[in-house]
């Protein structure tokens, strides 16, 4: 029946499924198809059992000694590629005939690449040539090869991987469709480290951004890469420059958090406000920058002020007595128009 395939990570084979029954049909490994429960028929295939592998395009399964041709729906699977015992397989690519196409459902052209020889063979496994890597192979991170669509010449692009040097090269070869070298170029270039300077531009950057949402998002990315299986670098693994220059960035964010705390403390410690108010409003703009000051200024009372009689001070309109001096409102001066408790009680009674 109607089957689907899944690859398993930690079986290292593929699986049918059959939707017909909702059960597991088969499995194909580099052995073939084994039906029913039988796994161990199938074989496993040399990958990381801790990832994906590392190609799995036009139904070419690309594993650690070899690469096999999969007709899955057809249950069948053959090797494309056999590696030697001596050598270590690096990659493996298609190569698109004269119309640029690569084919999905039949054999195609395909370029090999080991640690010794990068080889190209035709769509009948026929081999067409081989060159030889560079001694200093380590030097590259990745190398491409690509055919002209008149199939007539070949190029083979490594990229550097030393990044750290001021030198690098990228080394260019063009090769006939027999394998010789018609140009071998060498891409001279200087890496230009990048250069940590702080200009006008990301310092107000920097002072706008608030410190709270910087320690947050170091938090949280150590998070974001174990969820998803990413790379993460700690910031005391990486280039003494790129360290520096993060924990300035850091430390700008800070001082301007404490700047705009301090003003807003001033403004407290005129409010005789109390001390837990002032720990906590200075805490939140710590970590919110200006951001936080402002919205301390709109959540403020605003009261208006009045100069004290007693000290001179300004006084707030809504307190009984000023915050300076303690002094209560003063009473307001007798005209004769006063009506007192005790002269409303004596007329009551008449």
């Amino acid at each position: 029946g109607p089957a689907c395939w899944y690859y398993i990570l930690k079986g290292r084979h593929f699986i049918a499924y059959d939707r017909t029954n909702n059960q597991i049909s088969g499995y194909m490994g580099p052995n073939g198809f084994a039906p029913g429960n039988r796994a161990s028929q199938a074989g496993t295939f040399t990958v990381d059992t801790d990832k994906i592998p590392e190609q799995f395009y036009q139904k070419y399964f690309v594993c650690n000694d070899a690469v096999y041709l999969l007709q899955l729906e057809r249950q069948k699977i053959e090797i494309s590629y056999q590696k030697p015992d001596d050598q270590k397989l690096l990659g493996y690519s298609l190569l698109p005939d004269a119309d640029g196409v690569m084919y999905s459902d039949k054999k195609a052209a395909y370029a090999i690449a080991t640690d010794k020889f990068v080889q190209t063979y035709d769509q009948d496994n026929h081999l067409i040539w081989t060159f030889p890597q560079p001694e200093n192979l380590k030097a590259y991170s990745s190398m491409q090869v690509l055919r002209t669509s008149d199939l007539s010449r070949y190029f083979l692009f490594y990229r550097p991987t030393q990044r750290t040097k001021s030198e690098i090269t990228s080394l260019v070869v063009e090769l006939s469709a027999t394998g010789e070298i018609l140009k071998q170029t060498v891409l001279p270039g200087k890496w230009q480290n990048p250069v940590y300077n702080i200009n006008g531009e990301l310092l107000r950057q920097t002072m706008l951004e608030p410190f709270g949402r910087t320690l947050w998002g170091q938090i949280l990315y150590p998070v974001h890469c174990y969820l998803f299986k990413q790379k993460y670098t700690p910031l005391w693994k990486t280039s003494a420059e790129y360290r520096n220059h993060t924990l300035k960035l850091w430390g700008i964010e800070i001082a301007t958090g404490m700047l705009c705390a301090l003003l807003a403390q001033w403004w407290l410690k005129r409010q005789k406000s109390s001390s837990r108010e002032r720990i906590g409003w200075s805490i939140f703009i710590i970590a919110y920058g200006f951001a936080g000051l402002i919205v301390f200024f709109i959540l403020q009372d605003w009261p208006r002020r009045i100069k004290c009689y007693a000290c001179g001070k300004k006084r707030s309109v809504e307190q009984l007595t000023c915050e300076h001096c303690n002094a209560a409102w003063p009473s307001s001066p007798e005209d004769g128009t006063e009506i007192f408790e005790e002269e409303v009680r004596e007329i009551s009674i008449r």
